[in-house]
């Protein structure tokens, strides 16, 4: 988020000039560059990538392409934001028991923010699949904490076959079965750094999202993060 001066930044074939009151996303799995040569200030927010909840396709239309702050939800977003910068600067104000939540909060926004740019500049031929897409991962979404959640009741919902369903993801770079798993474990792991969530057993989250063995969502925890539940409540503490 620019704030004074101005910045290029550049990433695959485009770059993008950043003026004040302009926001640019990069994805630091691929090489970037940012230039600053003048006198500057500007905020930098950094999260996983699969809590902007886009496509790979909406994600890769947005990337070092300004996005302007002066109108629309950008006017939210902007003050939004820079107010809770400045809280930062004092942490010990945000070590709360609602810090978990506020960051899913804000996250969201941003990408709420990308996805009201990402549909203003759309091409109408490509309307169909990516906004079934968008309808499919929001569905899926909503029932994570559902065990029952599998490809057939989701296609069946859309009234699309399993293959089609797996072709539109497979397009977006998921596969339905990782992309659960992958946003089921992003939330046990927010859950498990939620102070507010200390008197659950490490069992008992996992069951919160879709793990109602304790053994397997122990396994796929460690296999995703490096380290058991357990340990990431721990290391929390």
């Amino acid at each position: 988020m620019q704030l004074t001066g101005h910045g290029v930044l550049s990433q695959g074939d485009r770059q993008a000039r950043v003026a004040p009151g302009e926001l640019v996303i990069y994805d630091t799995r691929h090489p970037f560059t940012y230039d600053l040569g003048q006198p500057h200030s500007g905020l930098v927010l950094m999260f996983r990538r699969p809590l902007l909840q886009l496509t790979e396709r909406e994600l890769a239309r947005v990337t070092a392409t300004p996005v302007s702050c002066h109108d629309g939800l950008g006017q939210v977003v902007w003050p939004f934001l820079y107010g809770l910068a400045r809280q930062v600067q004092c942490l010990e104000q945000l070590e709360s028991r609602g810090t978990t939540r506020l960051a899913d909060h804000v996250v969201g926004l941003i990408g709420t923010l990308l996805a009201e740019h990402t549909d203003a500049d759309r091409a109408p031929d490509s309307d169909g699949p990516v906004l079934l897409t968008q309808r499919i991962l929001g569905y899926m979404e909503q029932r994570l904490a559902d065990p029952r959640l599998s490809p057939d009741g989701i296609a069946a919902a859309h009234r699309i076959s399993r293959r089609y369903l797996y072709k539109l993801l497979a397009e977006q770079g998921y596969t339905v079965s990782g992309w659960i798993r992958e946003q089921r474990l992003a939330r046990c792991r927010r859950d498990l750094a939620d102070p507010a969530l200390d008197h659950l057993l490490v069992g008992a989250v996992g069951g919160r999202w879709g793990f109602p063995d304790p053994a397997h969502f122990s396994h796929a925890f460690k296999a995703a993060y490096g380290m058991s539940p357990r340990e990431a409540r721990a290391a929390r503490r």
